[in-house]
């Protein structure tokens, strides 16, 4: 590692290597389009490119996930798999600098995915709590869980569908009912469970994830 690096960055490389992760190097030119194709357009207007001898555009990383998933495939490695990773990454952006270091884990595969999410919320504690010694730390939880990426290409579909859709007052008001739930991780099964038969609704696969979600984060401590 470079004099660039940060004092604390040994202290992030053997956490990683506590919490059953290989670490990885990624190269910091990496081909354009992949990032393009994920963030859009927009992104375009962020990342510093450039271009090959053959017409490649490329760009400096400027992030880790899409390139280790990248090399993950590439090297047609089994899962599940744990990677870590802690190394620059540029954007151009309003406020900060350009350079900035980016640390994180990517867990692929893991068919627990109650397991997997609860393990990513216990990693990304760890690492909170080792560069914020000290302060307190509160975790939000959404209902949704890691998604595949045909979960990911439907969502997108039906936001584009959303977009033209008015809400009847009911629909509405029981939005504002959902997103005004806020409890101890504990009770969240719970107060969703009662939230859904007030409105109505049929959530019971959702509201099993969701149980079996927290189950494993309490299980994390």
């Amino acid at each position: 590692m470079t004099s660039r690096t940060p004092a604390i960055s040994t202290d992030i490389t053997n956490l990683f290597a506590t919490r059953n992760t290989h670490a990885v190097e990624v190269a910091i030119l990496q081909p354009a389009d992949p990032f393009l194709d994920m963030a859009g357009e927009d992104l375009r207007r962020r990342i510093f490119l450039t271009e090959s001898e053959t017409g490649q555009t490329l760009c400096l990383r400027p992030e880790f996930t899409i390139p280790v998933c990248l090399d993950h495939i590439s090297s047609q490695a089994g899962t599940p798999r744990r990677y870590s990773y802690l190394g620059e990454v540029f954007r151009q952006r309003r406020e900060g600098g350009n350079e900035f270091f980016q640390a994180g884990i990517e867990d692929l595969g893991d068919r627990d995915t109650a397991g997997a999410d609860a393990r990513s919320v216990a990693d990304a504690h760890a690492l909170l709590s080792l560069v914020l010694p000290g302060q307190a730390l509160a975790i939000t939880l959404s209902a949704s869980a890691g998604r595949a990426p045909s979960d990911i290409a439907r969502r997108l579909i039906e936001k584009a569908e959303l977009r033209s859709v008015r809400l009847s007052s009911e629909a509405f008001s029981a939005l504002k009912d959902f997103l005004a739930i806020d409890v101890p991780l504990n009770s969240a099964a719970q107060a969703l469970e009662t939230f859904a038969t007030g409105a109505g609704l049929s959530l019971d696969v959702a509201l099993e994830k969701f149980a079996a979600r927290a189950k494993a984060i309490e299980a994390h401590g």
